[in-house]
């Protein structure tokens, strides 16, 4: 199973860094681009489902990605990925992390 590492969060909608004010901090990631942490926590979640070999690193994977959902209920916002010609954009939303649930539980 192939997962996304994300590297960033981009610009903010006013085309700053990528910086949050600590009044928005806990629901920027509902609106617009990915903060740090959750890049931080999406890529930590997503390196335990990088590699499932057996029922052990499967009900790791499943735990992780379930702290996330918890961590970050209703999540949608966007995130880069890849490099150079690989780089694009990607939505990061309930429907996206199950999904790599569904890979992990199959495999």
């Amino acid at each position: 199973m192939a997962l996304l590492s994300l590297l960033s969060c981009g610009k903010n909608k006013s085309g700053g860094d990528d910086t949050v004010d600590t009044n928005s901090f806990y629901t920027q990631y509902l609106t617009g681009e990915c903060g740090l942490d959750v890049i931080s926590d999406y890529n930590s979640a997503v390196m335990k489902c990088e590699y499932v070999m057996d029922h052990s690193d499967s009900m790791e994977c499943e735990s992780k990605l379930t702290e996330f959902l918890n961590k970050y209920p209703g999540i949608s916002c966007t995130a880069q990925t890849g490099y150079g010609m690989n780089e694009r954009t990607i939505l990061i939303d309930e429907a996206y992390i199950e999904s790599i649930l569904l890979k992990a539980r199959n495999q």
